[in-house]
């Protein structure tokens, strides 16, 4: 579990230049451990309150709506199985977490230049995330009985067992 990774924390705080133009301006907690078993994967997602927590807009001004906004929210309906683990970081025995903001339009993907990264314990498990997320397929959102573009709260974690 995470929480046997107590070993050191490091607090970086900078922003980084991330291909696919993944913006993170948030403070970065490393976490260093060792001793973990296998790993796997979870996720939670968190409502979004106000489309401006994407911190995007649409190039042709398309309106997106936060998660509380809309009648249906979207539904994940496709993934990669099992969900990318970086392999230094396997290999090290470290668990990671990445908190991301993000859109998926109206046809239920998620636009990869809309990633925004609130906070992550290591820079791999951004990687991890993205490419997660842009392998992903949604149902899309619905609001008024229309397919809608709308902005997810997401924290994804990689834990071992």
């Amino acid at each position: 579990m995470l929480s046997a990774v107590a070993a050191q924390s490091h607090t970086i705080r900078r922003p980084y230049q991330i291909p696919m133009s993944i913006r993170m301006e948030t403070a970065v907690t490393v976490l260093i451990g060792s001793g973990l078993g296998c790993a796997s994967a979870m996720s939670t997602a968190h409502l979004t309150q106000s489309p401006a927590e994407c911190h995007y807009a649409m190039p042709d001004a398309t309106p997106i709506f936060a998660e509380v906004e809309v009648d249906d929210p979207p539904v994940l309906v496709d993934h990669p199985v099992p969900m990318p683990y970086p392999a230094e970081m396997r290999r090290l025995g470290i668990a990671g977490q990445v908190s991301v903001h993000y859109v998926i339009d109206s046809t239920g993907t998620m636009i990869p230049s809309s990633l925004y990264v609130d906070s992550a314990s290591q820079l791999e498990f951004v990687y991890a995330a993205r490419d997660l997320l842009t392998a992903s397929r949604f149902k899309p959102a619905v609001r008024q009985q229309r397919r809608v573009a709308v902005c997810v709260k997401q924290d994804l974690n990689w834990v071992f067992s």
